[in-house]
Formats: structure tokens, C-alpha cells, sequence
């Protein structure tokens, strides 16, 4: 008979641009989360690494000595606290990060993993999905996303519940800050200098953003000090609060302008922040406020669905990808392809016939979801270099592909699947070609599997008329037979897989070739 279980804690760190935040909580049985508490310490890393580029060492040990606290509150709940450190943007940019990480490792024991801003994004989205999955307006319509850091603003556009539009943009509450410092037009007038500042990323916003008008916005807020967050509800008449989340009228939520306005002097004596928060709490305030009137937004949802609670999530459910995650990616995806004007019908036929193959390989090569993910965005994405030039358009492929956000993708992600749809057609991966060289062996290997599968899989549709349907396949005797619906004349994709067949033979050992009658999937 199994041991009853029994609920663990975790931790997740966010060391930040303007502060070094954890949070503890209880997962249970039935994975449901309870947070135990959070602390919350304000830190000069933004102010560092945005001015010089490097932390300086005061910043360092100030920040040793937080995260030396955060290590012994978590020992109260026991030895086997499970614990995640991330950087973001500050530590990211940072020259020296390096020296940084190994000194928070020696003096504490922990691993701070610098993350990138798609990872951001996604654990985000994790935590808005799981406080906010049963909100109908989630899964209907527009709703728009913010959370101003200190280093970026963070901006999410779902539409109809899925991610359509991902992007950072350089204008945190520090930054913002060091933008004002020595103006003396904005020392006289700091409220409306405060607001040119934020006007600057809302054009951007616009730019990117393909609508004009969202009904919902979901102010995240978890980064703001916790009693200007009770402060923000108290003035805006925030109702039906829960743990994570509270809704308010728009025209309720525009009250809090006041708040903006005051003096650092008086933010500090009103709700007992540090100078350092005061100086980053008025921008923060001043970005949700001008994006919610822009987009003429009749509803705000101030919700703690940030990073930190998403990595909560995260480990509450073990890691890995939800199926509703990987449709985000796949969405992501199209959109990208969408904007570059790709025959989506022949994208979708050749990740199909893509995936089929890797489905009958992945069992003798150690393929996994994963790679599976990869090869599906590639498959979507591997003619988008044509909106450039047919001419080397795989070339442009790559370069689109590697200059883009997809959304829930690292970095990393984005460079494998960059590489694979260089490879999908010409030349085949070499030490020459530098990119390719500097991957580790695993990563080098996983590229040319699933070039190898890409391309085969886009001889098949080498007439774009989505003619082609596998049936099965069966390996053996150095070749793999591709069963296929008879549909008469093979003889152009026949040509066209002995051209795009080699790299396959070559990773996999086996000869791809055409035969149209239906075999029973291979075991």
C-alpha cells in the first residue's frame, strides 16, 4: 500500500532589477498551491548594471546577504525545501554576472539560473493561466497582459485564450529612473516628465500591438512593494479578492493616479518603502495607467500571476509542457509565419508528414516531446525566409526565425529551430559552418535529426499540393519504406526525396524511399 502523500514546500528567487523577491509555498497532494509567505528586499542590481554594465561588488554583497536570509527562512520549513533561483534583465546584461553567480553560489549554496525574456513570459503565463483559468474573459476576446519590471515591461496580447502578440520592451522602472536623473525639467515637473518617459514605450507598444481596444487588461503586480499593492486596491475600490487576483473599473483603477503624483519623501512615509522603491514605484504606476488608457480598457484584473509564482507552478507540476502550453507554441508559431506571409497550407502538410516520421523513429533514437515541439515549429516556420527571397530563402529562414520571439521558447529553443530550417534544404550541416560548430554534440546531433526527418518530410509536398498521406512505415535492410496513399504518378516526389534523402540516410542509416500502398506501422 503507498504512504499517504504528503504536501512540500518550494521556494522560487527572482533576483531583480530593483529587488531580490522570494516566495514560499506549500504544494499539496492534489498539487493544489498555498503561498506561506513572501519577502521582499530592495537591491541596486538595476541600477548598476543599466548605468555601468557591471554590479559593482557593494551591490554584490548586499545582495550575498539577502539571499543568505532567504536561504535560512527557507530552512524553517525543513531540510528539504526545493528552492529555484532566476535572474532577469539586470543580471542578464550585466558584464560581470559571472563573478556575481559564483558568489552567490559559494556563499549560499544556490544556483541562480540567468533566464531569458521568452522564460519569462512563459512562467508568466503559467501563473495568469492557473489564477485566472476560470475567468471567462481569459478565453474570449482580447486581453492584455503588462507587468512593468525594473528593468523592461513586459506586454502579452491573448486573444481568443491564446498568446498572439509577446514583447519586452527596454523601458523598466529603473531604467526609466536613470532616463530622469539630472533633468531639471523633470525635477521641476516630475509627474509629467514621468509621463513623456512612458509615452515613448507606449508608441512602441502601439506599433507592435494589431489592436486599438482591449476590454480587459491584466495589471501584474507582483513586483510592487506589498503595501503600495494594498494601497492600490484600497484607492482603486478593488472587489472579489482572492489570493492571487482582484478586479476594478477602469474608470475606479484611473484613481490612482494620485498615488503617482506623490513625493518620494511621502511614498516613503506613507506605505514604509525604502528611497530605492519609492523611486521605482511611480513608474511602475504610471505604465499601467497609460496602457489601460490607451487601449481604452474597461476593466482591470490586478493579479499576482508573476514570475515567481509561475515557477511555483512549475514546480508544482514537475516541469515539462502542458498540452494547452504546447498549442501556445504551435499558435505562436503560425502567427509568426502569418506575418511573413507563408503558404501556411504546404507548412501544415510538411509538419504533418514531419511528425509522422518522427513518431515512427523516436522510439529507436531517444526522441522526446521535446523534440517533437522543436520539429513541429520548424516544420511550420522552414519556408518563411521566402518573404525575403526565394533565392536562399532557407538562409532567411534561419535569420527570421533567430531574430523573432516565439513565444515559451528559450533562447536556445529558437537557435535549434533556426538551424534546422537552414538545413531543410542545400547544404548540409558542417564544421564550417560556425553556428552549427558551436552547439555540444547532443544539440549538434538533435539538429541533424530533425533536418534529416525536415527534409524528407518536404520532398513530400515538393509539388505544394498537399497530395501526399502517409500510412506507415517499415525499416529494414538499410532502407525505410514511406507508405503512402496511392494517388497514381510518384514520380516527382520520388526525384525529390532522392535529391533531399542523403542527410537522412546518412543520420539514420536508412535510404528513404516511396511506396504507395498501405503498411502497417513499423514496432
Amino acid at each position: 500500500m503507498n504512504a499517504k502523500a504528503v504536501p512540500r514546500v518550494v521556494a522560487a528567487i527572482d533576483v531583480g532589477s530593483a529587488a531580490v523577491r522570494m516566495d514560499i509555498a506549500e504544494i499539496g497532494a492534489d498539487g493544489a498551491v498555498r503561498l506561506l509567505d513572501t519577502l521582499h528586499r530592495p537591491s541596486s542590481l538595476g541600477r548598476d548594471s543599466f548605468t555601468d554594465g557591471v554590479i559593482s561588488r557593494e551591490t554584490i554583497e548586499s545582495c550575498v546577504v539577502i539571499l543568505r536570509e532567504f536561504k535560512a527562512a527557507t530552512e524553517e520549513y525543513g531540510p528539504h525545501v526545493q528552492i529555484r533561483a532566476v535572474g532577469t534583465s539586470a543580471l542578464r546584461e550585466a558584464r560581470n554576472r559571472d563573478l556575481f553567480l559564483d558568489r552567490a553560489y559559494i556563499a549560499t549554496g544556490l544556483v541562480i539560473e540567468p533566464i531569458e525574456e521568452p522564460e519569462v513570459h512563459r512562467y508568466t503565463y503559467l501563473a495568469l493561466y492557473q489564477v485566472l483559468a476560470g475567468e471567462p474573459f481569459l478565453h474570449r476576446g482580447n486581453v492584455l497582459v503588462v507587468e512593468v519590471g525594473g528593468g523592461g515591461t513586459k506586454v502579452l496580447l491573448i486573444q481568443n485564450g491564446f498568446v498572439t502578440v509577446s514583447e519586452t520592451f527596454r523601458l523598466g522602472s529603473v531604467r526609466v529612473r536613470e532616463a530622469l536623473e539630472g533633468d531639471g525639467e523633470a525635477e521641476a515637473h516630475p509627474v509629467e516628465a514621468l509621463a513623456r518617459q512612458v509615452d515613448r514605450m507606449l508608441d512602441q507598444v502601439r506599433r507592435v500591438f494589431p489592436v486599438r481596444r482591449v476590454p480587459q487588461m491584466v495589471a501584474v503586480i507582483g513586483d510592487l512593494p506589498p503595501l503600495l499593492i494594498q494601497a492600490l486596491r484600497r484607492i482603486s475600490g478593488a472587489r472579489e479578492e482572492t489570493d492571487f487576483a482582484s478586479a476594478v473599473e477602469a474608470s475606479d483603477f484611473l484613481r490612482a493616479r494620485a498615488l503617482v503624483e506623490l513625493t518620494e519623501t511621502e511614498l516613503v512615509r506613507r506605505f514604509q518603502l525604502t528611497f530605492q522603491e519609492a523611486e521605482t514605484a511611480a513608474p511602475a504606476l504610471m505604465a499601467y495607467l497609460r496602457l489601460a488608457e490607451a487601449f481604452r480598457t474597461r476593466r482591470v484584473i490586478l493579479a499576482r500571476a508573476d514570475l515567481r509564482l509561475g515557477l511555483v507552478f512549475h514546480m508544482a507540476r514537475g516541469g515539462g509542457w502542458s498540452d494547452h502550453f504546447r498549442e501556445q507554441v504551435v499558435r505562436s508559431a503560425l502567427a509568426l509565419g502569418q506575418k511573413y506571409a507563408f503558404d501556411e497550407r504546404h507548412a501544415r502538410h510538411v509538419t504533418e508528414l514531419a511528425l509522422r516520421l518522427f513518431d515512427e523513429l523516436a522510439p529507436s533514437y531517444r526522441l522526446t516531446p521535446r523534440h517533437r515541439q522543436l520539429l513541429q515549429v520548424a516544420g511550420l516556420l522552414h519556408d518563411i525566409g521566402t518573404f525575403v527571397s526565394a533565392r536562399s530563402h532557407h538562409k532567411h529562414s534561419m535569420y527570421l526565425v533567430r531574430s523573432s520571439e516565439l513565444f515559451g521558447l528559450t533562447t536556445a529553443d529558437t537557435e535549434l529551430i533556426a538551424l534546422v530550417v537552414r538545413y531543410h534544404r542545400r547544404s548540409e550541416p558542417g564544421p564550417q559552418h560556425l553556428e552549427f560548430a558551436r552547439l555540444d554534440r547532443p544539440d549538434r546531433a538533435l539538429v541533424l535529426v530533425l533536418a534529416a526527418i525536415l527534409r524528407a518530410a518536404d520532398a513530400l509536398d515538393r509539388s505544394h499540393t498537399q497530395r501526399i498521406r502517409i500510412t506507415g512505415c517499415s525499416a529494414g535492410d538499410g532502407v525505410m519504406a514511406i507508405g503512402v496513399e496511392d494517388v497514381g504518378d510518384l514520380s516527382l516526389e520520388r526525384v525529390a526525396l532522392e535529391n533531399k534523402g542523403a542527410l537522412f540516410e546518412t543520420v539514420f542509416g536508412l535510404k528513404p524511399v516511396l511506396q504507395p500502398a498501405i503498411l502497417p506501422p513499423s514496432r
